[in-house]
């Protein structure tokens, strides 16, 4: 008998989970722009696409970097002669890029941002650290929960 059973979630369910954090990181990354550089030509498109972008890369490496974990995890497995325990059919939520990469096209952006704005470098690229790492985060649980 089949003692883990995977449970299958519909396809909608990870289609709408990805739409939403899409239109999350794009609504908030222009809710940043008005903030701290109202009206800039440049700062709104940058702040726009940083989280999106970052989501898409994330999903990429986030994925890539499971299959050296799964790697790793059988070849050390045979050197102990463990048994390897996981999600069942899934990939490992802790092979995740989602964070690292959220925190530095945010970064990135708030440097951009904050040398047209008038809030402040320091401040500027404080805040859009702290929206990466809160976005990346959001990432990272929805994947570990099977969302993704």
């Amino acid at each position: 008998m089949n003692q883990h059973r995977e449970i299958q979630k519909p396809q909608v369910v990870t289609v709408a989970v990805m739409v939403l954090l899409v239109l999350i990181g794009g609504w908030s990354g222009i809710f940043m722009s008005e903030r701290f550089a109202p009206g800039s030509v440049l700062a709104a498109p940058v702040s726009l696409l940083m989280l999106p972008l970052a989501f898409l890369l994330g999903m990429q490496l986030w994925r890539g970097f499971a299959i050296f974990m799964v790697l790793g995890r059988s070849r050390s497995e045979r050197l102990v002669g463990g048994r390897e325990q996981h999600r069942p059919g899934g990939i490992p939520a802790e092979a995740t890029a989602f964070i690292p990469v959220s925190l530095l096209f945010a970064g990135l952006a708030g440097l951009l941002v904050g040398a047209l704005g008038a809030a402040g470098l320091l401040w500027t690229v404080f805040c859009y650290l702290g929206l990466g790492l809160l976005y990346g985060a959001l990432c990272w649980r929805c994947a570990s929960w099977g969302l993704l």
